[in-house]
């Protein structure tokens, strides 16, 4: 009786194991059958934070219509930006090389991606036609750096409604109109460009970074309206931003909601050492031009070193965070370079890879030259800053504000003569160009400042001025016509 007792409570306790055991698979299936495809990403995930194993996403079933290579309005026109954007779904899918792998674009290839990386060291992709045509709704990040996109029309982007961060780095952009319709916009990077003025009023939280640019002024960027949860930081490193002072300091005061990141500013310094031929040539700001440096509070180890160019002595020039938030340097007539390194361990603070770091690119020169001369009228032994009409013999002389190299005059702009006065007595309207040289004319490591040209109108006859002159020919001409004419034809006439 005992041993049948005991083998039916371990036949029960065996079925009651094998019940829990179906109970728990038949959920599981239940609960697999009945999630989404993000949510079944979402549970291979946390499997593979538990077996550190990486789990490849599995693509959209529903792909869409097919999108040609082509300039139409429902293709992508550049080639380059069509093979990156295959590239970047077969990379994302771990299809490259596999049976699989895309050779087509369809347009809901990238429903389900958030981040798009069109990045290329090359520089290959030329204009982004068409990526309106895809269906990027879910693109939080897209990434289309060190390309030679040169504009941008809204329309391709503005259907980018989840981008969270866009990046533009070093492309070739000299003008750039975001669409309003990216309301989640919160970082931007447009730095190494050839920009001169933006519109960020859209921006209200966020970064935006806009170093080794054109601009000249803090005014030709469009700030948001600042208004309760106004948080926004700019960076601003490598422009021509001379008049910043008022917004940078405001920026780093107690509340202050647009801080200003602007480091080094200068003619010169924005300047990208591999343009476009047409546009190689050694940066030029005159000696009476200041450098000026506002301390860095993003970086606050960020070290400027100016060296002569070629030469790897002592710099003869750092600047650091100081006393003074805002500092004004010059230097002397020369040829320089510029590095940007971390004062604590003395390393360059570039990362050509960076799109960060990347606008801390050492400058391969530029060059200071003397101020340029300051030109006078010497009428009658009086000294007229500006006198483009004279009568009478007169004299332009021109000085050197840094007393410094020696003038030369021309009256072409071609032929020079080593001069500082030119006597006017020929008559005549003509121009006349003053120019300040260091070391000899022409040669290749002289150094000449900026020509100044004075337009001349100058009567040769002392005695009688012009209105005169030129009253005295109307009288004559009137007296020609209404008297010697009728009394030639009279004569005429009578014969």
């Amino acid at each position: 009786m005992k041993k049948h007792f005991f083998s039916k409570c371990l036949t029960f306790v065996s079925v009651f194991a094998l019940a829990l055991t179906l109970m728990f698979s038949y959920g599981k299936s239940f609960s697999d059958v009945n999630v989404t495809k993000a949510q079944a990403c979402s549970v291979q995930n946390i499997v593979a934070e538990g077996t550190g194993e990486p789990v490849t996403p599995t693509p959209p079933t529903n792909l869409g219509g097919a999108v040609a290579n082509d300039s139409s309005s429902n293709g992508i026109d550049d080639i380059y930006l069509y093979q990156y954007l295959l590239k970047a779904y077969n990379d994302y899918y771990a299809l490259t090389g596999t049976e699989n792998e895309a050779k087509q674009i369809y347009v809901e290839m990238f429903s389900e991606m958030t981040e798009l990386d069109l990045s290329n060291a090359n520089g290959l992709i030329k204009n982004v036609k068409g990526l309106n045509v895809l269906n990027l709704e879910n693109v939080k990040v897209l990434n289309l750096s060190r390309n030679q996109i040169s504009s941008i029309d809204p329309e391709d982007i503005k259907n980018l409604r989840s981008l969270e961060e866009l990046i533009l780095y070093d492309n070739n952009l000299k003008s750039l109109t975001l669409p309003t319709s990216l309301l989640n916009l919160k970082k931007l990077n447009l730095n190494k460009n050839y920009l001169s003025s933006i519109d960020i009023s859209f921006i209200n939280i966020g970064e935006v970074y806009l170093s080794f640019n054109k601009f000249t002024s803090i005014n030709d960027i469009t700030m948001p309206r600042i208004i309760y949860n106004t948080d926004l930081y700019v960076e601003l490193f490598n422009n021509n931003i001379l008049d910043a002072d008022a917004a940078y300091t405001e920026g780093i005061s107690a509340g202050g909601k647009i801080k200003l990141e602007l480091g080094l500013q200068g003619y010169g310094l924005n300047y990208k050492t591999y343009d476009a031929n047409e546009d190689k040539v050694t940066p030029v700001f005159s000696k009476n031009n200041k450098l000026k440096f506002y301390n860095s509070t993003k970086y606050p180890n960020l070290k400027v070193q100016i060296f002569k160019r070629y030469q790897n002595e002592q710099a003869v020039l750092e600047v650091v965070n100081g006393t003074n938030a805002i500092t004004e340097h010059s230097l002397p007539v020369g040829e320089y370079r510029v590095e940007y390194v971390d004062s604590t361990t003395g390393l360059t603070m570039h990362v050509e890879a960076d799109p960060y770091f990347g606008a801390f690119k050492q400058h391969d020169g530029f060059k200071v030259v003397p101020t340029a001369p300051v030109v006078k009228f010497v009428v009658k032994g009086e000294e007229v800053e500006e006198r483009n009409k004279f009568t009478g013999v007169g004299t332009l002389k021109a000085t050197s504000p840094d007393n410094e190299g020696e003038i030369y005059y021309s009256f072409d702009g071609i032929n020079w003569v080593k001069g500082n006065e030119v006597k006017l007595d020929n008559g005549g309207q003509y121009g006349v160009s003053f120019k300040v040289v260091i070391g000899e004319l022409g040669a290749v490591d002289s150094f000449e400042s900026e020509v100044v040209t004075k337009q001349v109108s100058q009567s040769i006859n002392p005695y009688i001025p012009d209105t005169v002159m030129l009253i005295l020919i109307v009288g004559l001409i009137l007296l020609f016509v209404f008297v010697a004419i009728p009394l030639l034809s009279k004569y005429v006439i009578n014969r």
